[in-house]
């Protein structure tokens, strides 16, 4: 299969193809091979760095240098106790599934990216909780954990007992310890027991340039001189940025890149140039001089109104001295009443200044340098109704305007919501956006369970069938559908809210399916292991014959073999190169060669394998096994036991104990 992203086309395998950031390459490889030798000190690092810098390639890099094999979890999906757990934990506190008799079995690296978009506290949820979870055993969905819960907490949890090297990556160290002023500094402190932190710099335009003419000389196209430096020219030292506007600007040349084609294409103004808000900020209230000041005020890419509130928090806390804090706050008071005469006239500069006068209240306010560690949190004031919004309004308004969900939270959501809570009968925002009911009133800050909130949201299910529309395009979580063949959703919309209309389509589900005027799309390609046989591919409306034509997508991520060394089978592994396997050992009489035979599938590019034991299991309580295996055995023992106790309970929970172990 060829890559159609070229980020993972011509994503680096070894360090000797990396750029930039030396000094931290060293000290990976440094704390590597402490772990290589033994242990180290500390167990885990923490790489921080804005996005595209390539943190988790070195890691992956340098790991597969050393012959390591890389579990990776992206934090921003699988984020709660029980997540963390199945996915890392439990691989962290084993030792490697292949070994070789006599030699030191061979580490295996856990990778959790983007930890800082973790919320919540450090509260632990209880053991019985998470283990429940991870067996699927629970069936009570008011007890299942949701969003973060406990996330941060089975983090520490594996620092502290893990067996293997551990890689954290965020761009912003604040979104994982907490930006709230009472809890942050905790945070910080017991993770720091356990990591080493290491802070990645941008690219320089020289490593930028490097890559750029490799990539070029790879796909086979050339470029001119001055296309290379225009692109360079345009991107704030994003490796990933950059390779993704070779990708455009290669699929729209002939065969040569000129600059002219670069100037009219390229997204100027609009790739993020901006400095991250913390360390931003860090820069701000170090700088000494007006100009320096400006400069850093202008890389954090925030309107004057919210530079006033970040600013006007902060200097309390960053400075000491009584007299900084006056002076900033006199010109705090001053910008935000410049700010008031955009609404009464046409005076931009007052926008100038507003933005200027907040950036030199945090630095030149103050009459001496700071020394040490800057610690800024996120304003209170800003966090309006946030933590009470419903996950699928941030993702529709993410999707809807372009932008991250970090951006809804912190940009957007704080005006929408001051807004309708004015005036929470006026649908009009809302409708627009397409959300339900229900999200109409989480933005409002209604509780569901109040009476006026339920008429409130029955005039919007009125207002929503007023439309004169015949299709529905949407992002929308309906009661009834499957997400996947094994979850149907219980608490979603009703489906009647949009009978008004000929056709619903929509996304936000992973499975393919229709019932009466709705039709989820399903996912263009598989995502998960549930995704395994499921048809996946693309689909195109007619407008003007309202017929669907599904398109399956050819490629399948997702593979089950089977292995049996009493069948002579021709097995070709190079069709399963940039795929993910389960073996099912049907028959295997010497484990060295189950071993060859995983070898040849990762030499071919497999990027990961699952190992099952075979063995037959019905739908009921009833297990079929041939043979005397592990599942037999315990069924056996409880037969055996006592007749006071529910024989059918414990068999039931050593059956998905078993199920989960085989998966795993």
């Amino acid at each position: 299969m060829v890559a159609s992203d070229w980020t993972e086309r011509h994503r680096p395998l070894s360090e000797n193809q990396l750029e930039g950031n030396e000094a931290q390459r060293k000290k990976i490889r440094t704390w590597l091979d402490q772990w290589q030798a033994g242990s180290p000190d500390k167990p885990g690092l923490l790489l921080i760095g804005p996005p595209g810098v390539g943190k988790t390639t070195v890691a992956r890099a340098v790991a597969a240098d050393m012959g390591w094999q890389v579990i990776e979890l992206n934090a921003s999906d699988a984020r709660n106790a029980g997540a963390i757990r199945k996915a890392a934990t439990h691989a962290s506190t084993h030792g490697s599934l292949f070994m070789t008799p006599g030699q030191k079995p061979p580490r295996t690296l856990i990778l959790l990216d983007e930890v800082d978009h973790l919320s919540g506290g450090l509260r632990e949820v209880s053991k019985d909780r998470i283990s429940s979870m991870v067996s699927g055993e629970d069936e009570d969905s008011s007890k299942a954990l949701k969003g973060d819960s406990g996330g941060k907490a089975e983090l520490l949890n594996m620092l502290s007992m893990t067996r293997q090297p551990v890689i954290l990556a965020c761009n912003d160290e604040m979104g994982l310890w907490g930006r709230t002023s009472s809890s942050w500094r905790t945070a910080r402190d017991r993770f720091s027991k356990h990591l080493i932190t290491i802070r990645f710099d941008r690219a320089s335009d020289e490593a930028l340039r490097r890559i750029a003419l490799r990539v070029i000389k790879e796909e086979g196209y050339t470029a001119d001189p001055g296309a290379v430096d225009e692109m360079i020219n345009n991107n704030p030292g994003d490796l990933r940025a950059l390779v993704r506007d070779l990708q455009v600007m290669c699929s729209i040349a002939d065969s040569n890149i000129t600059r002219e084609l670069v100037k009219e294409n390229i997204e100027t103004g609009v790739r993020d140039t901006t400095v991250e808000i913390f360390p931003g900020l860090d820069l701000l209230y170090r700088s000494r001089d007006s100009q320096n000041a400006m400069k850093a005020a202008r890389s954090l890419d925030k309107s004057p109104d919210d530079m006033v509130a970040w600013v006007s928090w902060n200097n309390g806390v960053v400075f000491s001295d009584k007299g900084a804090i006056r002076r900033g706050s006199s010109s705090l008071s001053l910008a935000d009443t410049l700010l008031t005469t955009r609404f009464r006239n046409t005076a931009h500069r007052s926008w100038y200044w507003g933005s200027n006068l907040a950036g030199l209240s945090a630095s030149v306010a103050n009459p001496k340098a700071i020394e040490g560690r800057i610690f800024c949190t996120y304003p209170g004031f800003l966090r309006r109704g946030s933590a009470w919004i419903k996950r699928s309004v941030v993702t529709r308004l993410a999707e809807t305007c372009g932008c991250s969900n970090k951006a809804v939270r912190e940009e957007l959501l704080p005006s929408l919501v001051a807004v309708q809570s004015e005036s929470s009968d006026d649908f009009s925002i809302s409708l627009a956006l397409g959300l339900s009911p229900e999200e109409h009133a989480a933005i409002c800050g209604l509780k569901l369970s109040h009476r006026s909130t339920k008429q409130l949201m029955e005039k919007y299910s009125k207002e929503l069938e007023k439309t004169n529309a015949e299709l529905c395009m949407g992002h929308l979580e309906l009661a009834g559908f499957y997400a996947n063949k094994d979850y149907q959703c219980q608490h979603g919309t009703d489906p009647k809210t949009f009978g008004k209309f000929d056709t619903v389509f929509s996304g936000h589900f992973h499975k393919k399916s229709t019932r009466s005027n709705i039709t989820y799309l399903g996912n263009p390609y598989q995502l998960y292991w549930n995704d395994l046989d499921e048809e996946r591919g693309f689909h195109i409306y007619d407008l003007d014959t309202g017929e669907l034509e599904f398109i399956p997508n050819p490629t399948s991520m997702f593979h089950k073999v089977f292995y049996n060394e009493s069948e002579k089978k021709l097995f070709n592994p190079n069709k399963f190169k940039d795929s993910y396997i389960k073996i099912v050992v049907e028959d295997k009489s010497t484990p060295k060669k189950l071993s060859s035979f995983v070898d040849n599938l990762y030499r071919v590019g497999v990027h990961d394998i699952k190992i099952i034991e075979q063995f037959k299991l019905e739908v009921d309580d009833d297990v079929e096994v041939e043979g005397e295996d592990t599942l037999t055995t315990l069924t056996n023992y409880v037969n055996a036991m006592d007749d006071s106790v529910d024989k059918t309970s414990i068999i039931k929970i050593f059956k998905s104990l078993y199920v989960e172990a085989q998966e795993v």
